[in-house]
């Protein structure tokens, strides 16, 4: 089991069950970390996404006179 640190409270749900995962440290099932972290629910996860996507986008070529 993945061990996540939540630093944003979020619900999720499966199986007609919601479940609530609260701030701290816990572990959890492999599909609610995925989901956790590709929400941002995750210590610094938004971080990491905006370097990632910064880091992917090419910069602009400069104009040559």
């Amino acid at each position: 089991m993945p061990q996540i640190n939540v630093a944003k409270p979020f619900n999720y749900q499966k199986g007609g069950k919601v479940q609530l995962f609260k701030k701290g440290v816990q572990d959890v099932d492999a599909d609610v970390a995925e989901h956790a972290k590709q929400r941002g629910y995750l210590v610094g996860s938004k971080a990491k996404a905006g370097t990632a996507e910064a880091a992917a986008a090419p910069e602009p070529a400069a104009e040559s006179k």
